[in-house]
């Protein structure tokens, strides 16, 4: 029989509770990402005692689950300092020994023209000297690290396929010789999926694409066309169609712009039933058109895009399709502008944290020097040494190990058109799918819940 334990517990700040459907209630806990499915009759209401008195009673079913509780974080020590854990969590993400990564912008050029597009399209692709300067940064920077990612930008960066190939290769080479585990990634309009480029990026080690879709056909069309108005929608279907036939374990995350008019929700459903066939490899991340300083005419009110994403995401959920939320590793960074060695390499040199930032001069942080080392200028203070802990909003936020302080560009540049809070008020719509998704679920269907082994939680 367990016995009862003598240590003092509390409930810790990052619970969440969701009801799935009339006779289920989801629990979270953020610190550990432990999820529970529980019974509203009996283990929804034995949960919330066991909260309340942080300790069981004598019945030995009672006492597993408040092991079950305590091992994944849901009731911690009550000398258990969540935010310091929190911090050297986020600290050690942040300066990682262990590897790090660069965007590499291959060309500010794109095929598209959408309306909406923060980026100045300048007909400028990374030279060579600079491609010469980033060998030489890798050589100074890789010896001793596990691994490297490169992430390919753009612009387009397809327009430049040979340079992803030829380059990547390069520095494939460089890794393979000091042993460092080389991956990458690429976010494209994926208008440029040729059977040629297909083969370029099955060459590359690529584990990872973006793709923006704004919703089914005949919204896409009106919002993503070429230079010459041209619609994009099936090109795109189609290129995943044979990208997934070379790279079948490839993992795709669907960026869904949702933009002003087209929110009405009855054709959203063949969006879906377009990616049905990717559905085991892609994850869907819905997200309003955010307002650019040069153009805001396709952006809703919040509360018009909430009350549309409550409806996509129960569709989306009933369909059985992977929702993201950008959730990382509990208390890890949320960004990538955030780790102290990853940069984004601009054609012409400059560096910068900010995929926002990219397109200039003005933006960057710095420029890589030919011998490979980096020159940083006053503003890259502010970003290297960025920490949710020294923000009070966020020190007292119950969401603060999924977003770990949100978009760095608003506090440095008091960016008020970007909602630094969004995952919090969306929280409740990923529990659910969180919980559908958690390989190793827990169903307290009743009041024998199941052994504390089978909990999927990782216990700091």
């Amino acid at each position: 029989m367990t016995e009862t334990p003598s240590e003092e517990y509390k409930a810790s700040r990052y619970n969440h509770f969701a009801p799935v459907n009339d006779q289920q209630t989801g629990a979270i806990n953020l610190l550990t990402n432990a999820t529970l499915l529980l019974n509203n009759e009996d283990s929804w209401p034995l949960v919330q005692r066991l909260l309340s008195d942080r300790q069981p009673g004598p019945d030995e079913a009672e006492q597993e689950l408040f092991t079950i509780l305590v091992e994944s974080k849901f009731l911690v020590p009550a000398s258990f300092d969540e935010l310091a854990y929190l911090k050297e969590v986020f600290e050690c993400s942040k300066g990682s020994a262990v590897g790090f990564s660069l965007g590499i912008i291959t060309s500010l050029q794109c095929n598209f023209r959408c309306p909406y597009c923060y980026q100045e399209h300048k007909d400028s692709r990374m030279s060579r000297e600079v491609q010469l300067a980033v060998l030489s940064y890798l050589r100074r920077q890789l010896p001793g690290k596990m691994a490297f990612h490169v992430a390919w930008w753009g612009g387009e960066p397809l327009l430049e396929a040979q340079m992803i190939g030829a380059f990547g290769q390069e520095m494939m080479q460089l890794c393979d010789a000091l042993g460092t585990r080389y991956t990458s990634s690429i976010i494209s309009n994926c208008y440029l999926l040729t059977s040629d480029n297909i083969r370029v990026l099955a060459e590359a080690r690529l584990n990872h694409l973006q793709v923006t879709l704004d919703g089914p056909k005949q919204f896409h069309n009106k919002r993503r066309f070429l230079i010459g108005g041209k619609g994009t929608y099936d090109v795109i279907i189609q290129g995943l169609t044979e990208l997934l036939k070379e790279l079948p374990e490839l993992g795709i995350t669907v960026r869904v712009n949702v933009s002003k008019g087209l929110t009405a929700i009855e054709p959203w459903g063949e969006l879906l039933t377009d990616l049905r066939p990717f559905k085991r490899n892609i994850a869907i991340h819905y997200t309003p058109v955010a307002p650019a300083a040069i153009y805001d005419k396709l952006c809703m009110p919040k509360e018009v895009f909430d009350d549309f994403f409550q409806k996509i995401v129960r569709i989306t959920q009933a369909q059985g399709f992977a929702i993201t939320s950008g959730r990382k590793t509990p208390g890890s960074v949320f960004c990538g502008a955030i780790p102290t060695g990853n940069w984004l390499i601009h054609p012409r040199g400059y560096i910068t944290k900010c995929t926002a930032r990219m397109d200039s001069e003005e933006g960057s942080l710095g420029r890589l020097l030919p011998d490979g080392q980096v020159e940083l200028n006053s503003e890259a203070p502010l970003w290297l040494g960025f920490t949710p802990f020294e923000v009070e909003e966020c020190t007292k936020c119950d969401v603060l190990p999924t977003c770990m302080g949100g978009c760095l560009k608003i506090p440095m540049k008091g960016d008020a058109v970007l909602d630094r809070c969004a995952l919090k008020s969306g929280i409740r719509y990923f529990l659910k799918d969180r919980i559908i998704r958690q390989q190793r679920l827990i169903e307290l269907s009743s009041i024998q819940p199941a052994p504390p082994t089978s909990i999927t939680a990782q216990v700091p």
